[in-house]
Parts: C-alpha cells; structure tokens; sequence
C-alpha cells in the first residue's frame, strides 16, 4: 500500500509485517511478509561442519582455534541483513512511508544496524519486545497500550 504504515515484528528467527493505512484502523499482512530463518534457531554446533581445530603443543599444551563470533550469531545476522533489504526495497518500491519496529531486544539493535539512511528516517518508533508469538488482535491491543498507536 502506497503512503502506508508498515509495523514490522521481529525475532532472531522469525518476522511479520503488517501494513495499516493511516485513515483506517484496520491492518493486514503486507505482501510477501512472513520472513522465516530456521538457522537462527539452530544449535552452534549444527551450524559448522567440523570441530574447531586443534595445534598439539609440547607436553599436555594443546591449543584450539575458536571462531571469534558464534556461528548462530552469524545466523542471525544474516537475517537481520536479509530483512533490511526487503525494507530498503519496499521503502524505494513506494510500499509504505512509516515504519514502526517491534522485535526481541537483541535482534532490534542487529536490524537497526543494517537498515539503510532513507529506511531509518521513516522509523516512527521501535519497542524492544518479542511479539512474534501473538495474534493480531492481541499484538494491536499491545501496541495501541504501548506506542499509543490506533488500533
């Protein structure tokens, strides 16, 4: 919807878009919102193919390479990258003008820092909280007692 508000809700793993036109109170699913990344949910150890590798030193010395980053993160934020695009896309298709984010505490930070300048401007507010789990009456309930949003 063109000049619309979008109300994207994000976790590691998951995330919906919703898309409300500010002269109405009704919302819906936004075309091609529900993004899904299954290897965020994945265990470290199921993400890498090998055990981290090993030197043998002298004597019972022995040393083991450890990546710098876990390899779920690397997950994760491969999701937020994935997401910020899909915004930037959206934003320069003419698909919404607002946007209000709404994602679990650690993931809010990551996606916030991949989106680019001209999405970050159209931020009318981000709340820090995993909703994903929630319906859409409940999640506009939320957010209408939260942001002050109408329903």
């Amino acid at each position: 919807m063109a000049n619309g508000h979008w109300i994207l809700v994000a976790n590691g793993s998951r995330a919906v878009c919703y898309s409300r036109d500010p002269r109405k109170a009704n919302w819906t699913l936004a075309r091609e919102a529900e993004f899904e990344h299954a290897a965020s949910r994945m265990k470290g150890s199921d993400l890498v193919a090998d055990r981290p590798g090993g030197v043998r030193g002298h004597g019972n010395d022995s040393t083991k390479f450890v990546p710098r980053t876990d390899p779920r993160r690397n997950e994760v934020e491969q999701f937020a990258r994935a997401l910020g695009a899909h915004l930037a896309d959206a934003l320069k298709a003419g698909r919404y003008e607002k946007l209000t984010l709404v994602a679990s505490n650690p993931f809010l930070g990551m996606l916030a820092a991949q989106l680019p300048a001209g999405v970050r401007r159209c931020i009318d507010a981000q709340l820090a909280h995993d909703y994903t789990q929630l319906a859409q009456k409940e999640l506009q309930a939320r957010l209408k007692e939260q942001l002050g949003t109408p329903k």
